[in-house]
Formats: C-alpha cells, sequence, structure tokens
C-alpha cells in the first residue's frame, strides 16, 4: 500500500512528542512489512527527506502568518487546508495513494480527500484543556464547547474508519461524536533497546524517576505536593526528572516553572530534586533502568509511550486511574495505580513501593514486560494493514458520511449546542462546507 500521514509534528524536527514518536514506530513498521510511507508534516521551511527506507517525509512550510488569532480555531482550519492542498499536489504529479491517515488531534483531516480516510484519536480536547489548568476536577464530565473542540470533533465524523490506542479516549470521542471507535494499541518498537548502548550513570545511586513532558498535566503539580515527606522518609534518595518543562498559569495569574515549584515543596531537600531537561533516546535508556522506579501521576493520557517504554525495560511504574494507565497496569501486579490528584495515595504507594523485598520486585518487573510483550509490532501491524485494506475494499465517496445517518445526526447535535455556546459566531463560518 502507499499511505500518507498528514502530521501536525513528526521525529525529524524538534520539540515534538508522543504522537510522532507513535508515528515513527508505525512506519518503521509498515516500511519494513513492504509499504511505502509518506509523511507529510508542518514545518518552518519546504523540505523532502528520504528518512527511512520506504518513508518519505514531505516538510510543508506552516503559512499562517495572516491567520486571524483572535479566532481560536481558525489557524486549524488553515493548517488543514494548506496540509491537504499539498496531498491534493502528490496527486496531481501521479503520486499513487491508497489511504490518508490524520490524528484527531488539530483537525488536519476536517478538509479530507476524496480518499480511504482513517483517522486515529490521540486526545479528547476538552479534558486536556481543563487538566492543564492550575486545579482539576476529576468528577466533572467535559464536553465539546470551543471552536477547536468541534473542528477535531467534526474530522472524527468525516472519516471512513475511527481507532484509538486508549479505551478511555475511545470512550470519550464516541460519547462526543457518535462514531464507533475500535481501539488498537500502540507498538512495542523493539530497536527501542536493542539499537542502544548500555550506559553507566554518573553520580546516581538510588532514585525515583518521572521523564517525558514535566507540567502539570502529567501531575507535576501532585509530585511536588508529596515530595517533601517522601525525601524525608528516605534520606539517600533522589528524584530525576527528565523532559521538556512546561509552565503553567495560575488561577492568580502567575506563571509557575514545574522545577521551581518541585525545589521550593521539596524544602531543604531541594538538591536532591535533578532537572536534566531533554535528552536522546539513547540517552535516557540508561536512565530508566538504573532508576529504582517510575512515577507518572498524570491527570490525563493516551495510553503514555513513557508508560509502555518504562515497563519494557522491567520498570515498575506509578501511574493513575482514569488516564488510561490501567489499560496497561494491573495494581500490584505489574505496577501500581493511584487515584488522580491524591497526593496521600502517591506518597503512601512510593513508601510501599520503596519498602518492596527484592523478590516481589523482580516479580512486577518481570510481569510488566509480559505485558508489553502482548503489544508485538508483528500484531499491531497486521491490525493496521487489516482496518487499512478494509478501509480501501469499502471506500465508496458518493455515500460518503453526508448520506450518513450518523454523520447528520451528530452534526445536527453538535449545531445545536454550538446555537447555545458564545462561539457559535466565530465557528459558523467552519462547519459550512
Amino acid at each position: 500500500m502507499n499511505i500518507v500521514y498528514v502530521l501536525p509534528e513528526f521525529v525529524t524536527d524538534k520539540p515534538y512528542g508522543g504522537l510522532a514518536v507513535y508515528y515513527d514506530n508505525i512506519s518503521r513498521l509498515l516500511a519494513e512489512n513492504g509499504h511505502n510511507i509518506m509523511i507529510v508534516v508542518l514545518a518552518h521551511k519546504n523540505d523532502i527527506i528520504q528518512y527511512y527506507h520506504r518513508i518519505t517525509v514531505y516538510k510543508v512550510k506552516d503559512e499562517i502568518e495572516n491567520v486571524n488569532p483572535s479566532i481560536p480555531g481558525s489557524y486549524m482550519r488553515k493548517r488543514s487546508l494548506i496540509l491537504n492542498s499539498f496531498v491534493y499536489k502528490l496527486l496531481e504529479k501521479g503520486i499513487r495513494i491508497d489511504l490518508i491517515q490524520y490524528p484527531n488531534f488539530m483537525a488536519l483531516g476536517f478538509d479530507r480527500l476524496k480518499l480511504p480516510t482513517v483517522i486515529r484519536v490521540s486526545s479528547f480536547r476538552p479534558l486536556l484543556r481543563y487538566a492543564d489548568k492550575e486545579y482539576f476536577d476529576i468528577h466533572k464530565e467535559y464536553k465539546s464547547e470551543k471552536i477547536a473542540d468541534f473542528l477535531e470533533d467534526i474530522s472524527v465524523i468525516k472519516a471512513d474508519f475511527v481507532y484509538s490506542p486508549s479505551e478511555t479516549t475511545a470512550k470519550l470521542v464516541q460519547l462526543s461524536t457518535g462514531r464507533n471507535i475500535e481501539v488498537i494499541e500502540s507498538p512495542f518498537y523493539p530497536k527501542f533497546i536493542s539499537e542502544c548502548k548500555e550506559n553507566k550513570i554518573n553520580n546516581l545511586d538510588k532514585y525515583i524517576l518521572t521523564f517525558g513532558s514535566i507540567k502539570i498535566l502529567k501531575g507535576i503539580r501532585l509530585i511536588g505536593d508529596g515530595i517533601h515527606e517522601v525525601l524525608e522518609e528516605f534520606p539517600n534518595l533522589k528524584w530525576l526528572f527528565i523532559g521538556r518543562e512546561w509552565n503553567w498559569i495560575t488561577d492568580e495569574g502567575y506563571e509557575v516553572s514545574p522545577s521551581a515549584y518541585i525545589k521550593t515543596k521539596a524544602g531543604e531537600y531541594s538538591d536532591r530534586c535533578l532537572f536534566i531537561g531533554e535528552v536522546t533516546k539513547e540517552e535516557l535508556i540508561p536512565y530508566i533502568r538504573n532508576c529504582l522506579f517510575c512515577v507518572m501521576p498524570s491527570r490525563v493520557d493516551n495510553l503514555p509511550n513513557t508508560c509502555i517504554e518504562a515497563m519494557a525495560l522491567g520498570k515498575i511504574v506509578i501511574g493513575t486511574k482514569g488516564a488510561s494507565f490501567e489499560q496497561l497496569i494491573e495494581d500490584g501486579k505489574n505496577g501500581f495505580l493511584i487515584e488522580r490528584e491524591n497526593v496521600k495515595q502517591l506518597v503512601d504507594k512510593i513508601i510501599y513501593v520503596n519498602n518492596l523485598d527484592t523478590s516481589k520486585i523482580r516479580q512486577i518487573e518481570e510481569a510488566a514486560v509480559q505485558r508489553i510483550h502482548k503489544m508485538n509490532p508483528i500484531r499491531i501491524c497486521e491490525q493496521l494493514e487489516r482496518i487499512y485494506e478494509y478501509t480501501i475494499n469499502n471506500f465508496h465517496y458518493d455515500e460518503l458520511y453526508k448520506n450518513s445517518i450518523i454523520y447528520q445526526n451528530t452534526i445536527k447535535n453538535h449545531n445545536d449546542m454550538l446555537m447555545q455556546s458564545s462561539t457559535f459566531s466565530e465557528i459558523k463560518q467552519y462547519i459550512i462546507d
């Protein structure tokens, strides 16, 4: 198959997140299985890279200088048009494209072409928006209400097939759009480990590790609220943070740096809180291998690569319930789960894990590795090939979404909500077509 992935980011340009890592992994897997992959991605300038055998990356300049920033979502529609226009030009040059896949993030599939189209649901924006604020109510029901929310919902509705790696995220988006969403987990790419050399970590003995995006959504504030008690309990313990820091804004309007918050909360133990910023994958692996265990108390997540990587390397992960970790972690057997935003549970669980005997630790670590083995790349690749072939074989554009009851009913529901929304006058131009 000739497959196009239309993306807002890819690993060829920093910074990038889990979305880019996922598409890097599956592109390599599919390419090694004989498929031709074209990555069409937003970038600072136009460029073409032969990234890997059978993988070509087309960088498309992100031209949004003239977009009105006062209308949230306008830049999303602009980027959708830019990227889809580029793909259309590839078709005009005679390049065969069997299928296009988009993430739901950024609504790049809003202006989809007359080709078999798949969307992978990687997030639910309404939930992410509130989870990135200082205080987050885990019991509140979050619904689409902003321009960006509806653009992403409608891009999902327009697709021929939709899947998600996370059962939690799939349920949320399914409720919002009315679309059936199949769950296909992310593959664990074995070369993540095999291609990396073993390195010695200097000047570090016993340490807890938190890695990935260092931000409030990932539970950094919760860690800060419990870190003093943990470091006081274990005088020889350090806490290592690896990844890019993202500041947050308090309700009073102050900007807070994660490292500053952590060190302030740690008080006299701040010298045992170590922040080393972003590192390469090759540099990261030794830090994971040598840590005692990993702490990832995310408010919201989408079957995170960080958890997968840590478990694959045989490390215990303390994650959160309701944030998709429970899809990977069976509490007490291959890792541990706590309630979101519960600092007492976090501290108690860290103390419990740190006091486990060696045999119990090894038992849990081995179970963690076995769980990741189920994310066998060959099996995941076969699942993707199956849904791609199904989408191609059942594609009939004349009978597409505008004729479907699901489309009509869901768009009507969205319009009803929009009529009651303060953003209706701003978004109307985006959904007319």
